[in-house]
């Protein structure tokens, strides 16, 4: 009966191959990802109505459930972050929308291995301006 020995330095040159492929696909996924938000054709503005607003301090985000968005849209959860984050509460977002409050928001319709989360990039309330486009594009692209 003839056993096949597979050596140590084989498993291992297997597994370090293997390694390599799984992160070269997730670096693939993340340059796809930063592509599509680099194309400012890619984004919608447009009014819709807040059902939940909330803001974790633990994590570092602000999350918004809205209703009455565009089909475009693969949900209906959005998420502020990172620099953004910052602007939006030195602006007062969350003495300023609440439940039911009408909001106009940019966002890119698609998302990807983020929470099914898409990042909003430009909000206002009431003609006032708590994230310019200009600013909420740049800090999210930076964040790639």
């Amino acid at each position: 009966m003839y056993r096949y020995n597979v050596s140590n330095f084989t498993k291992t040159v297997v597994m370090v191959v293997l390694l390599l492929a799984l992160v070269g696909c997730g670096g693939v996924a993340k340059s796809v990802e930063k592509e599509y938000y680099m194309d400012v054709n890619n984004y919608i503005t447009e009014e819709a109505v807040v059902d939940t607003i909330t803001y974790d301090k633990k994590l570092e985000y602000i999350g918004i459930r809205l209703s009455e968005i565009s089909d475009a849209y693969q949900g209906e959860r959005f998420i502020i972050e990172g620099e953004n984050l910052d602007i939006v509460l030195a602006n007062g977002i969350l003495e300023k929308i609440e439940p039911n409050s009408v909001i106009e928001f940019t966002s890119a319709p698609a998302f990807f291995g983020n929470g099914y989360l898409m990042p909003i990039v430009q909000l206002s309330i009431n003609g006032e301006t708590l994230l310019s486009f200009e600013e909420g594009y740049a800090n999210l692209l930076e964040r790639y």
